[in-house]
């Protein structure tokens, strides 16, 4: 079966991105560049994530698969919060604030692994909402998205003032989940492959929309990080809702065909194990920046090496 090796080569970047964004590439270098990536460019690696799962998720759902579908990703995610339950769980602190943080852990995701938990909610919605029609859907990511990305402003900037709020919008629970971040971004996914956008559109509305979107992008973290305490994070930008689809439909129209599914499964080894290399990293060295990316990102693609072997014979981890 042939692959479209664009779209699995892109795969690997947007991990390499994440892994820069938790290691705060450039940090030791230059504070603009930092913030202009992890707080910027490298923040289009997850909703392009999202798209894709919702891309292949039509198919599932189209085929009548979506309930297999939906059934290996809940294993990944059981399997992925049991390999870092060391981290989260803590039977000694007992309490009702710790069942309320736990809760929210396994609902919502250990860390990176918000966007498995993501991906599992936007797919539900999706399968509930698979007869509706395209206008209404439509209304909904856009509400949710600009609802989503409101709350993230008005938690960073503070704007109402309000001590309560500001605490409770502080967690980034409050607009990063499933509804605000994930079904957006699926739901896009979904549309391209349903209307086959990706074949209406042509190769340069495409390149100019994500030049438009990445300046766009650009100049949107660059706004924030003039404006904001520089360790202040984004995940639901403005900007990010035209840049990525359209970075997106570019790379389904290179349409380079290949035979291999090893890249998209590297990339996937990378994202989910890079963070146990990161907090082993953090406890027995010291180590920031870009040092620290590149030592992460290397012993990911180790590990990655493994898992895929591991893989073949237990097919819930990537």
């Amino acid at each position: 079966m042939t692959r479209n090796i664009a779209l699995d080569i892109l795969k690997v970047l947007l991990a390499v991105m994440v892994v820069g964004i938790h290691t705060y590439f450039l940090r030791d270098i230059n504070s603009l560049a930092e913030y202009l990536t992890v707080n910027g460019i490298f923040r289009m690696a997850v909703p392009i994530f999202f798209l894709t799962s919702g891309f292949y998720f039509f198919q599932a759902l189209a085929g009548d698969t979506h309930g297999r579908w939906l059934k290996r990703v809940l294993m990944l995610y059981a399997f992925w919060m049991l390999f870092y339950s060391y981290f989260w769980f803590r039977p000694s602190a007992w309490s009702i604030d710790e069942l309320w943080r736990l809760l929210l852990i396994i609902f919502l995701g250990y860390y990176h692994l918000w966007y498995v938990a993501g991906v599992i909610g936007a797919a539900l919605m999706m399968t509930l909402m698979r007869h509706w029609r395209w206008p209404w859907m439509t209304a909904l990511v856009i509400v949710a998205y600009s609802v989503g990305t409101l709350l993230q402003y008005i938690a960073s900037y503070q704007w109402l003032n309000d001590q309560d709020i500001d605490k409770f919008l502080a967690g980034s629970w409050s607009h990063r989940n499933f509804l605000f971040s994930a079904f957006p971004f699926f739901c896009i996914g979904y549309f391209i492959n349903k209307f086959s956008l990706h074949r209406q559109i042509t190769l340069t509305c495409a390149v100019v929309a994500a030049c438009v979107g990445l300046v766009s992008l650009i100049a949107e973290s660059y706004f924030n990080y003039q404006n904001l305490a520089n360790d202040t994070g984004f995940d639901n930008m403005a900007s990010l809702i035209l840049v990525c689809p359209a970075i997106f439909i570019c790379t389904l129209k290179m349409n380079i065909q290949g035979g291999t599914k090893n890249l998209s499964l590297y990339s996937a080894g990378i994202y989910f194990v890079h963070i146990f290399f990161l907090l082993a990293c953090l406890r027995l060295f010291d180590l920031d920046g870009t040092r620290l990316t590149f030592v992460i990102l290397g012993l990911s693609l180790i590990a990655s090496f493994f898992l895929i072997k591991i893989n073949k014979r237990l097919k819930v981890i990537l």
